[in-house]
């Protein structure tokens, strides 16, 4: 309960206390008045009556207007239910976040603000202006980069050897891991993403200093759609497709930059990429 839910709560207990007690004290004169004698005069009676009618229909009609008064008051802290456009909040396909009162972002330089989070170069700003020198901010940066690379091929060691006693077995991974997906088809299993709002490609946020994806040419933004002719639509399909085959191997990258198709080529392996938002380095 609100505090001026309580106020009006406890103004109303107040009101109708107080106008009880009156009622009481009213009613209580009339029946403790002294006994009218037989003889006694019958307008004096009637008198008494009459002066109790019009105290009880005037706290009557006081009762009243206080309670409209409580009533029009509560009504006044309730939330605003305003049909006013202008009121609602905006929609998220059109305003991602509201920078000040005459600046709007869309969804598309969020997007790019956050990527640009990301990059190597405002890191190194962010560091320098938390009172690191340019030396050590660059040290930091690169150290950074060299022990996720690290983290990286260790992941993709593990997986590979994974994959390898999978083959052993003749597990078909593909149906394993995403039986929907194998049953479904390709096609039908994007729309069945797009239907759920999930993502349908993996879109680079960052990519590792000196790593295979930096060498190859891929840039923060660019989207994977195929991984050597395997569709890809997520970070952990990715993963999956680069520990598979010959480590090392020349394979064929589909990717869509700036609405237009590129394919390019990159060795088998871990990318050094991370996808937009997340810090660490997964594919």
């Amino acid at each position: 309960m609100s505090n001026m839910d309580a106020k009006t709560l406890l103004i109303c207990v107040s009101v109708s206390t107080l106008f009880g007690a009156a009622s009481a004290a009213i009613v209580s004169q009339v029946l403790n008045a002294p006994e009218i004698a037989i003889s006694g005069s019958q307008n004096s009676l009637q008198r008494r009556v009459a002066t109790l009618e019009a105290s009880l229909a005037s706290e009557t009609a006081a009762r009243t207007a206080l309670q409209g008064q409580l009533q029009q008051l509560a009504s006044t802290q309730k939330p605003s239910t305003s049909t006013d456009p202008a009121a609602d909040p905006p929609d998220d396909s059109i305003l991602a976040i509201q920078a000040g009162p005459d600046v709007s972002l869309s969804r598309a330089d969020v997007r790019a603000q956050r990527m640009a989070r990301l990059q190597p170069d405002y890191q190194r700003q962010q560091l320098i202006e938390a009172g690191f020198s340019e030396q050590d901010a660059a040290f930091i940066v690169r150290t950074e980069s060299d022990l996720a690379l690290q983290q990286l091929r260790s992941d993709h060691m593990n997986r590979r050897e994974y994959f390898q006693q999978l083959d052993q077995e003749g597990t078909d991974w593909f149906a394993k891991h995403n039986p929907l997906r194998a049953k479904l088809g390709d096609e039908k299993y994007e729309r069945y993403l797009e239907s759920k709002g999930h993502p349908t490609s993996v879109e680079i946020g960052r990519i590792m200093a000196g790593s295979p994806g930096e060498l190859a040419g891929l840039q923060p933004g660019d989207v994977i759609r195929n991984y050597d002719g395997q569709r890809v639509f997520n970070g952990s399909d990715l993963n999956d497709l680069t520990a598979q085959g010959t480590l090392g191997q020349n394979v064929i990258v589909e990717i869509e930059r700036e609405g237009e198709t590129e394919h390019i080529s990159i060795p088998r392996g871990p990318i050094g990429i991370s996808s937009g938002g997340r810090r660490r380095f997964g594919r």
